[in-house]
């Protein structure tokens, strides 16, 4: 809608017509002009009455109190005087003032709006220089404004142009889509759908109804396949092609489906020899391939990233630079990354492109900030993702569910992690979406682990490295997966299921050679070899990834790297150097602002640090029991040794754990084998 009525309350409609009537007569034409211009200026003025004439209309308008001058944009003094002024003209005096505008003002949307508002009846001359208006406008960033323009050359358009109606309907259903009315987009599309549509035409309705499908995933591959089988025009099925990569295979969980659908489109775009179609199939194609773990597609990032963009792309779409970015991202390439995501945000901004925003790219930003330790970086993409959202798709905000568990969980807010996680995996599993369970069950499992309990996060992250392999996804930068499941079988004691998903971490680090793959594994290694009680090879390993976390630019990964290190120094008998480990982690941890993790690190430098001995609170027969247990007896063997009663035994075990603050016979010996614990008499 180019103009729409300011309402008006009942009580105050009389008012306003009143205080019109009180503005001097003979400024009612200057009044109805500024009314029916978006944003007069005086030279605007002074070129439709003359600039003496202008100049007194407008003092006088000033000085009743009907309009104000600053910057030189002439407005009214309260916008409902406008809104009166304007409506309260007859259709056919509104129609001669914008014929009027149109010859007045400079820019071609100005003249295009005004044309279109000065015209009632289909006229081809005038449909064709608003369509070209609405392309300006999406071209300078609004599409909304585009929207409005791309309505009105339908409505303008001979009914005898279909062809040059249904374009136009088309343009005008991607702009609303652009600016984030996918509500407005799906209805200019469904009459579009019927059987009775030409092929030609109903294959591009199906493939932007798809677009606008954000609950029925079936139907939503449903529209996407359709529209491959029956599009005459091979440019139409290059880019449904493109889009069921997406739908019907990643997010699907298929990548090898997505890869083929991907390889598909840039066969047909290669014989189209459309640049644009090749940029955006190729982009596709390495995303996914990536994402498989596989490199042999040979990619110019800086082409990519500056090639020719299609005119429009889906809300959902990988673009070029999404593509390069995010790859960048799962090798490791954090700087490198951010450098090309920022430059892709500011674009879509630009363009005014806001759904794409939350859908696909901010939540890789979300992922890379965290990743470099910019957590506050991280939470502020959550929010602007939601606000975007919540306007375009109430009750879509669903989709940023991994990401806002994952910082709300990294800054200690577990209640809240595991509400999202839990509402996020119901959504999943209504919409038949396969990926985001992946990114949720392995943010909330870190969660869990980062809390120090093993066991929590084995529920969330059992069977993930076999949910991967059917997925098809190998790049193990795609979510730091792999890792977290090793730490948490080491907690757990399955040491030989540890060995195991270490080994696949590490096929896959060394055929991808890749940068933040290894020191990860080389971390893993470490907190294996110390659960084997192999102190100063963990040690060696931990710093090693340590040191390797740090010249990437993962804060994170370095901190728990120095954490494992610590403990295998202070197993080591190496006190001093494990806190001086310890140390670095907390300090570390600290400027994250990560709770969970730092209170892990503090305990551990407890441990290492001289302290009032625990052994002093144990009695001379409670010692006797812990030496014995310490040394591997039974509890059977402890009673017979000492002449007295396994419920004895088991009665001091219990005040020694109390007393000694462990939980088990391994725990005790293991205290007393590091020197925290001493039993002689």
């Amino acid at each position: 809608v180019l103009r729409a009525q300011l309402p008006v309350p009942s009580s105050l409609q009389e008012l306003v017509q009143e205080r019109i009537r009180s503005f001097p007569e003979g400024t009612r034409p200057l009044l109805e002009l500024v009314a029916a211009i978006e944003r007069p200026t005086q030279a605007l003025l002074a070129k439709a009455f003359g600039g003496l004439a202008a100049e007194m209309l407008a003092d006088e308008a000033v000085s009743a109190g009907a309009i104000s001058v600053g910057d030189d944009i002439v407005r009214f003094t309260h916008p409902l005087l406008g809104s009166t002024v304007y409506f309260e003209m007859s259709a056919a005096r509104r129609r001669a003032l914008h014929r009027e505008a149109a010859g007045l003002v400079d820019t071609l949307e100005q003249q295009a709006r005004h044309l279109a508002l000065a015209t009632a009846e289909p006229d081809q001359a005038i449909a064709d220089t608003v369509e070209r208006a609405a392309t300006t406008a999406a071209e300078r960033g609004a599409p909304d404004a585009a929207a409005a323009l791309a309505a009105e050359a339908v409505r303008l358009t001979p009914l005898d142009d279909e062809l040059a109606r249904v374009r136009r309907t088309f343009v005008g259903a991607g702009f609303l889509l652009e600016s984030g009315d996918v509500r407005g987009a799906r209805a200019r599309v469904e009459p579009l759908l019927d059987p009775s549509v030409p092929a030609a035409v109903r294959a591009q309705a199906l493939m932007l109804r798809a677009e606008t499908e954000h609950e029925d995933r079936t139907r939503l591959r449903a529209f996407l396949r359709e529209a491959i089988d029956i599009a005459p025009d091979p440019r139409v099925r290059c880019q449904a092609w493109i889009r069921y990569a997406q739908h019907g295979g990643w997010v699907s969980g298929d990548a090898r489906t997505a890869a083929e659908s991907a390889r598909e489109a840039l066969r047909i775009a290669v014989e189209l020899e459309d640049r644009a179609l090749i940029a955006a199939s190729r982009a596709a194609l390495a995303y996914y391939e990536a994402g498989r773990g596989r490199r042999e597609l040979e990619v110019d990032e800086a082409e990519l990233v500056g090639a020719e963009r299609l005119l429009r792309t889906a809300p959902w779409q990988v673009t070029p630079a999404i593509s390069v970015g995010a790859r960048l991202l799962w090798a490791g390439e954090l700087d490198r990354a951010r450098d090309v995501l920022r430059r892709e945000h500011d674009e879509l901004v630009h363009q005014g492109s806001m759904l794409k925003l939350p859908l696909v790219l901010q939540i890789t930003l979300v992922d890379l900030e965290w990743r470099a330790g910019r957590w506050a970086a991280a939470e502020a993409y959550v929010e602007e993702a939601r606000a975007i959202l919540e306007d375009a798709l109430p009750g879509g905000a669903h989709v940023l569910s991994y990401a806002r568990l994952l910082v709300a969980g990294s800054f200690g807010r577990v209640d809240e992690a595991r509400s999202l996680a839990a509402e996020a995996l119901r959504f999943s599993e209504l919409r038949d979406d396969r990926l985001n369970p992946l990114r949720i069950r392995w943010a909330l499992g870190h969660v869990e682990l980062a809390h120090g309990d093993a066991a929590a996060a084995w529920q969330t992250l059992e069977g993930m490295p076999e949910a991967l392999d059917l997925f098809g996804i190998a790049e193990p930068g795609w979510q730091p997966v792999l890792p977290d499941v090793v730490e948490t079988l080491v907690g757990l004691g399955r040491l030989d299921e540890a060995e195991a998903v270490l080994q696949q971490l590490e096929t896959q680090a060394a055929a991808l050679r890749h940068r933040w793959a290894a020191p990860a594994a080389l971390r893993c290694r470490a907190l294996l070899l110390l659960a084997r009680e192999r102190s100063d090879d963990a040690a060696d390993a931990a710093e090693r990834a340590a040191g390797e976390f740090e010249e990437l630019g993962f804060p994170l990964d370095r901190a728990r790297a120095l954490l494992a290190a610590g403990a295998a120094k202070r197993r080591a008998g190496q006190r001093r150097r494990a806190a001086d480990s310890l140390q670095r982690a907390i300090e570390i941890l600290t400027v994250l602002g990560a709770p969970l993790w730092l209170e892990r690190a503090e305990d551990e430098l407890r441990r290492a640090s001289p302290r009032p001995r625990s052994d002093r609170e144990l009695t001379s027969a409670e010692r006797g029991v812990a030496a014995l247990v310490a040394k591997g007896q039974t509890n059977r063997e402890v009673a017979a040794q000492l002449f007295t009663t396994v419920a004895t035994v088991e009665a001091h075990l219990t005040r020694i754990y109390r007393k000694l603050g462990v939980r088990s016979r391994t725990q005790l010996a293991r205290a007393v084998a590091d020197g925290l614990i001493r039993l002689e008499d």
